[in-house]
This record gives structure tokens, sequence and C-alpha cells, in this order.
């Protein structure tokens, strides 16, 4: 191992300043190149975010668990702009995680450097960098259940009990934003459990540390189970979000079965992790065979992995998924990819300036590939509907009289989420068909009552149509005898001339196209 001095600590905060440092541009250059999401989930859940920030209130029940929209919905209601807070809500998450990378590692291995080397590890990981770009779910969870399995690993080594509850506070944070997270807060119980049976054993247990300890295996569970009967008082099953998700899944991905993906995902994601998990794993259990914190952390990578497969059931899905996903995993692991590192270059090289500059050379060699697939990204199909969005926001905000007029969309799934975010706004678009989650197969107003649909524009008075397919701007360049202004990735812009408003709708007629704040 290298030494210690009281000189080196200095570049501990030097290093982590670096590190943040590096992110940030790294994220900057990335966002530069044109990455704009991995998933349509990223829009969707602005927009319910949204929503919520307009209706604050309690949720309950539901497929989607509920903590992004409190967080991004409570900034929304500060600071209106749907496009750039969230990101950079999830990018200061990104931030905190690396920090906590650090902090886990180094009271695990009891190292500053090999905590520098496992947050470098995950400051280039290209599924945390792009996790730190776009406000899904993902890394706010990673963030608390780090910091969960932090508190834990403290807790196991220094038995001080503030370190209970800073983890199962940070768990149950945790566990409202994804169900991964319940995962870790059933090995965090069984720990508790487990460190209380020695405690007793060892003649050191007493009440206020089972008042402690029942207290610190009760709070993650609070909002689970609070979850779970709010679904069984809504539907009548409590199990309603895992059965949804499941059928959801079989319906639009098929019934397609391949474990092996989930290899192949974690050998994109990172190969050099993938290739030393299990050395890492094993030789951090053989150089601490009588650590409870050690034996609890590889628990972490091993436990919940096996119950995401087995829930998941190796269900084929679109590869924006499995990084989601399978990411959250490949993080955890760092810390002993840092020790097999650490230990691997202290076992070759024979001088203090070998090991550096052999060191030096290994992250410089996982950096470079690192960041170069960080670039090496797919945006998903509905990102395509950002530029229209912000074409929409540009044209109001140079005309300012259509700014409180509503434009009408063409309903494509999932672009039109990307429009609202673009646009930012979810009160004036209105949508020229129904929303159909399930089939997906509801027809324009332009096609089914030409007639119902110049009514709903004297009512509603559009400034703008914006559709894409074909049949539906010839219905409007023929029908409505309307000329297209401009197209922007495939959609094209009408402007609705002020003649078309000269009629008036019936008196009794209500306009059966949807808003997006409905």
């Amino acid at each position: 191992m290298f030494p210690y001095t009281n000189r080196s600590k200095l570049l501990v905060p030097i290093g982590l300043v670096s590190l943040v440092a590096g992110r940030l541009f790294l994220q900057v250059m990335l966002y530069r190149s044109g990455f704009m999401s991995l998933s349509a989930d990223e829009f969707g859940r602005t927009v319910l975010a949204a929503r919520w920030a307009q209706n604050p209130q309690a949720i309950w029940s539901g497929v989607w668990l509920p903590f992004h929209m409190y967080l991004f919905g409570t900034a929304l209601r500060l600071k209106w702009e749907m496009l750039y807070v969230p990101r950079i809500i999830v990018t200061v998450f990104g931030v905190i995680s690396i920090l906590l990378m650090y902090l886990l590692t180094s009271r695990l291995l009891e190292s500053r450097r090999i905590g520098l080397i496992s947050a470098f590890l995950l400051t280039v990981n290209p599924v945390h960098v792009w996790l730190s770009s776009t406000p899904l779910t993902g890394m706010p969870n990673a963030t608390f259940a780090l910091g969960g399995i932090l508190s834990l690993v403290l807790y196991l080594k220094y038995n001080k009990q503030r370190y209970i509850y800073l983890g199962a506070f940070a768990l149950a944070l945790a566990n409202g934003f994804r169900y991964e997270a319940w995962m870790l807060s059933v090995l965090f119980s069984l720990a508790l459990i487990g460190n209380g049976i020695l405690l007793y054993k060892r003649g050191k247990f007493d009440s206020r540390q089972l008042f402690n300890l029942a207290f610190g295996y009760i709070i993650p569970w609070l909002f689970p189970i609070a979850w779970i009967i709010g679904n069984y008082v809504e539907t009548g099953n409590p199990l309603y979000f895992l059965e949804s998700i499941r059928a959801y899944k079989l319906t639009w991905y098929g019934q397609g079965i391949s474990y092996l993906n989930y290899l192949k995902t974690f050998l994109k994601i990172d190969p050099y992790a993938t290739v030393l998990a299990v050395f890492g794993l094993g030789i951090c259990l053989l150089h601490y065979p009588k650590s409870w914190a050690m034996r609890w952390y590889v628990a972490t990578m091993v436990v919940p992995f096996a119950l995401f497969a087995y829930l998941h059931g190796g269900q084929v899905e679109p590869q924006g998924n499995y990084f989601r996903y399978l990411g959250f995993f490949t993080f955890l692991i760092y810390p002993a990819i840092a020790y097999l590192i650490d230990f691997g270059v202290s076992s070759v090289a024979k001088s203090q300036m070998s090991k550096i500059i052999l060191l030096m050379l290994v992250l410089g060699i996982i950096g470079t590939t690192q960041t170069h697939k960080v670039f090496q990204f797919v945006n998903d199909p509905s990102a395509d509907g950002l530029a229209v969005g912000q074409r929409i926001r540009a044209l109001r905000s140079e005309h300012p009289e259509i700014s409180q007029r509503p434009m009408l969309i063409e309903l494509s799934y999932w672009q039109y989420l990307a429009i609202h975010v673009g646009a930012n706004d979810i009160s004036l678009i209105v949508y020229d068909r129904d929303l159909d989650f399930e089939r997906r197969q509801s027809l324009s107003l332009l096609v089914t009552d030409i007639e119902a649909f110049r009514d709903c524009l004297t009512l509603c008075r559009f400034s703008y149509i914006v559709v894409k397919s074909p049949e539906l701007r010839n219905i409007i360049e023929n029908n409505l005898e309307i000329l297209p202004s401009e197209e922007i990735n495939s959609y094209v812009f009408y402007q609705v001339p002020e003649s078309l408003f000269e009629g008036s709708a019936t008196t009794h007629y209500s306009c059966p196209l949807t808003f997006g704040s409905e």
C-alpha cells in the first residue's frame, strides 16, 4: 500500500475539487455534443412534476413512486423552468454522489487514496454522467442509497447510534424514488437485526440501543407500507404497481427473455468493473474477514441485483432502460474495484515513483475509454419533440400577442411530452386527439370530424397548429386552406389566420380536445 503522511491529506480536497470540476466540464461538453435524453420517462416525469406543482398533494398510489414529483415540483414552484431546473437538480445530486462514494470507500477501506480512486471511477462512468444530466429518478435514488450504505457502514464500524438514523432517513427518501431502493432497505433492516443479536450475545445491548434499532428498522418502511396500503385502497390490489409495470412491458416490449442482456449491458457501462467484480469482492472479503461492515457491503452487491433479476425475469427492454436500471448496481461495486486496483498496483510496482506512474497509467486508460463512451450516446426518439417545444416557446416570446393563446399539436407518443418541456408549458398546449396510453390508437379530430375541429378552432382560437403526419398536413392545407410556415424535426407549423375565427361555434358546443394540464 502507499504510505500516507499529513502533507498528502492536502491531495484529498484538491482531488475531489478536480473530480467535481472535471465532471461538470464533461457534462457541459456532453450537452454541447447534442445529448438530450436516455428515455421518454425524463420528459414524462418533468410533466408530472409540473402538474403536481400546480396542484400539490400527497400521492399514495400509482405505478411511479411520487418523490420525484415532490422534488422537481417544489423546485418548479420556486422557478418555473421545465427544461433546466430539473437538470440542475440532478447535476447537484450527481456531484453529491461522487463525494459520498469517496466517503464510503475511504471509511470502509480506511484509505483516502482508494476513496479517490473509487470517486474517479464513478466520475467517468458513462451512465452516471447521463443520469446526472437527465431528470430521471436514477440519480436522486443512487445518491440517497449511497448515503444509506455509508451510514450503515459507519454504524457497523463505530457503533455510533446517530448513523442508524442517518441511514434510515436516507433509505426512506430513496424508497420514494425507485423500487430498487426497497431491496437495499431489506438488507439494511437485516443488518440492524443481526448487529443487535451480536451486541446482545456480547452483553452490550441495552434498552436505548433497542429503541434506536427499532426505529432505524421501521423508518425506511413507512413509505413503502403506506404505498402498498394506498394501492390496495385505490385498486383492491396491494401490488398493483408491480403487476401494471409487468403488464406494460409485456405489451410493448414483448415476451422475450434474455439474462445475457444484463451482462452485455454491464460490459457496455464499464467493462473493467464487470470483469473485475468477482475478484474485487473476493479480495475485500479475504483481506477483511472479520469486518461486519465489509460483509454487509458485499451483500449489497449481490442480494439487490439477484432480487432485481428475479423480479424482472430477464425481460427484454430498450437499451436506455437497461442503462438506467443496471447503472445503479455498477456504481455500488466501485469501492471493491478501487481496492483491487490499488492492491494490484502496490503488488506489482516496487518503488514509490513506479507505483504512482503505474496507478496514473491504469486510471488514465480507464478514464480515456470511459470518457469516450460518454459521448457514444443514443438520444431517445422522444427527444425530437424538444426542439419543437423550444420553437413554440420562441414564437410566443417573439409575438407576445399569442403568448396566452393555445397551440394545437399532433399527439405523438412520447414526443408530445418533450414538446411540453421545450415549450415550458403544460396549460396552453392542446392535443389533436384523446390520450390513449394503453393502445395508442386514438384518431385525430381532424380525421374523424373536421367540422367539429373547425368549431374547436373558433372556440379555442389556436395560434398555431403543429403536426407531422402527411395525412394531417394534407387536411390542413386542403380543407382548412392554411399554408405551412416552417418545419422542425418533421413537425410542420401552421399559423392559424384570423379569418378562420370569423364564424362562431354553437353556443352549447364544448370542444372535446384535451389540454395538456388536464
